[in-house]
């Protein structure tokens, strides 16, 4: 059959499953010549079905072999026992390397054995063929063996202890799962196999098969998993379902371009399929973690500050408007009251510039803590966390809110 793959692809599939065309079908039995009607008459109706771009069973019988079979009484009258005559057989007909000669750097080994044409006709092997006994004497092969032609296998192949044939199927511009199943459908209405005969799908759909049961148990354990690391992380349902569902929307693309490209759907698409989920869910867990800072930094700041009695405006700004968080110049509270000022400046040196982690407190005089220091302080501690939602979130790389 004419097998149209690439040569490394061809040889892989050798030898892993001895069939080197994207199907083939194995037919079991223990008659070789039952085997190989049955695998003729598969090809025969492999090939009627759509798709189909050759079909070929191998044979299995017909080749052509010399049988030399030893006649015992004779053996014992001349006084010769079976492995002499198969020492002159092998000499006179296969040839025995007698010796070696040295031309040079050259070796050659040199073999004797009878001239081809006194043995390429088995009624002349009987004859001219002498055999050694007693005395001296010689005896024609033909008075000590019966010599003759008969058909055999030009090769035997086995499996699961079982005789096997093979059957190479090529396809063209049709699916190994859809092509198969029509096959299978074709093979069971019009071949009849005897009693302890049967047949096995192997090549590629061999594959197929294989990762398709590897599927059933690998897809679902991997959601699973997915789904048990997200809620871990999220510690609410909620959250996981949204990112979950993000997974079958990032793979609608790669349907849609299949069905424009008209792909057929296989191992290497699956694989290819899985990365694109994994790459949905890991964006989706993403853009959902810095939502969520992002929406609990700026309604913690703005309930904060509604408390405080100025509505609308963040904590951020409520405590810094007058001046960024790097100016010098300390301003006096919010509410106007007292002399009490807020130091923006750390013991450090570094200008009013909030730093991550760092708390904040606002001076007071010696005498203690007016009226209106503690809203003051609170403001700034929510400036604070503030200022820490920022810095988590601009190291993930997802996003970025800026509280000025």
């Amino acid at each position: 059959a004419n097998s149209w793959t690439m040569p490394i692809k061809a040889r892989i599939d050798m030898l892993s499953t001895g069939i080197r065309t994207p199907i083939g079908i194995k037919v079991f039995g223990k008659d070789l010549n039952e085997m190989e009607k049955l695998a003729k008459e598969i090809e025969a109706v492999v090939k009627a079905v759509p798709g189909t771009t050759s079909a070929f069973a191998e044979r299995i019988t017909g080749g052509f072999y010399l049988n030399i079979e030893p006649d015992r009484e004779q053996l014992a009258r001349y006084g010769l026992a079976v492995g002499d005559l198969q020492d002159v057989i092998g000499t006179a007909l296969g040839g025995e390397m007698v010796t070696t000669t040295v031309e040079g750097r050259e070796r050659f080994g040199v073999q004797v054995r009878y001239p081809r044409e006194l043995r390429s006709d088995p009624q002349q092997i009987a004859r001219e063929v002498l055999v050694p006994i007693m005395g001296g004497a010689m005896i024609p092969l033909g008075q000590l063996a019966k010599v003759e032609i008969a058909k055999g296998a030009p090769g035997i192949r086995t499996e699961n202890a079982l005789l096997s044939a093979y059957i190479y199927v090529d396809i063209r511009d049709r699916d190994i799962g859809g092509y198969v199943a029509d096959a299978k459908k074709a093979v069971a209405q019009k071949i009849k196999f005897p009693p302890g005969y049967y047949i096995a799908w192997s090549g590629q759909f061999e594959y197929m098969e294989r990762a398709i049961q590897k599927m059933k148990v690998v897809i679902p354990v991997t959601l699973l998993t997915i789904f048990l690391l997200l809620y871990l992380n999220f510690r609410r349902l909620t959250e996981t379902f949204i990112v979950m569902l993000s997974v079958p929307f990032a793979l609608v693309g790669g349907v849609w371009l299949m069905w424009l490209l008209d792909y057929n759907l296989s191992v290497a698409v699956g694989s290819g399929e899985a990365e694109v989920g994994a790459g949905g869910t890991a964006t989706g867990r993403r853009g959902s973690v810095c939502g969520s800072d992002g929406r609990r930094s700026g309604t913690g700041a703005a309930e904060d500050d509604d408390r405080g009695g100025d509505h609308g405006r963040p904590a951020a700004d409520h405590v810094g408007h007058r001046h960024r968080f790097g100016s010098d110049e300390p301003h006096r509270r919010a509410d106007g009251g007292g002399d009490d000022l807020i130091d923006h400046s750390d013991a450090g040196g570094d200008s009013g510039h909030l730093r991550p982690g760092q708390g904040m407190a606002p001076a007071t005089p010696a005498g203690g803590l007016n009226r209106g220091s503690g809203r003051a302080r609170r403001n700034l501690l929510r400036a604070a966390k503030a200022a820490d939602a920022d810095r988590s979130c601009r190291e993930r790389n997802s996003c970025i809110f800026n509280f000025q």
